[in-house]
């Protein structure tokens, strides 16, 4: 079966297809546009579309280029599937911060992001400094911040493989039907 996962949201920003085994990176809207048409989608095509939070442009492109998709007929609604940034690092089995703000660099006082409590599935807005020690730290790629010596973090592109996609298409449990796109500086979400 062929599937394709489209994430927008957060750096790296990559297009997995199972298809041919690919996994592209890419840094422009542009080049996510290139990169999609040169992969040949039918009604059987199942996409996962990463719905954030994240980069509000991001989740913008990813979003709509999927919706143009369905309101064009080239795809089915039975076959698409959104998850979140969080559903990147699947195999962390802590809860979970992803930094969103600053974008570059910051300190442990200054930086603010999104915390993801699994069993309510609730994201909240918030500063690194008030999240529990346990929880292991997001961080986009080429981010210099590294002020998280008490506590685990993590390069999103760490978990950013082959294998990793591959093993993440396998748990259903991770996909829903929910499009509803997850923007920057909410209060509370609900995934």
């Amino acid at each position: 079966m062929h599937k394709v996962i489209i994430q927008t949201a957060v750096r790296p920003h990559f297009v997995y297809d199972t298809e041919t085994d690919t996994l592209t990176t890419f840094d422009t809207h542009e080049e996510f546009y290139k990169v999609m048409n040169a992969i040949p989608l039918s009604q059987d095509t199942k996409l996962y579309v990463n719905r954030g939070p994240g980069s509000y442009s991001g989740i913008r492109v990813g979003l709509a280029y999927v919706q143009g998709l369905l309101h064009g007929g080239l795809i089915t609604p039975k076959n698409v599937f959104y998850f979140t940034s969080f559903t990147l690092a699947h195999r962390v089995e802590s809860s979970l911060f992803l930094k969103a703000w600053p974008r570059q660099g910051g300190t442990f006082d200054t930086a603010k992001g999104y915390s993801y409590d699994e069993p309510t599935q609730e994201i909240t807005y918030m500063q690194l400094k008030d999240i529990p020690q346990e929880t292991t730290v997001l961080i986009e790629e080429q981010d210099s911040f590294e002020d998280t010596e008490s506590m685990p973090f993590i390069h999103v592109e760490e978990t950013v493989t082959g294998e990793s996609l591959s093993e993440l298409l396998l748990r259903s449990e991770l996909f829903s039907d929910n499009s509803e796109p997850l923007y920057i500086n909410p209060v509370n979400i609900t995934a």
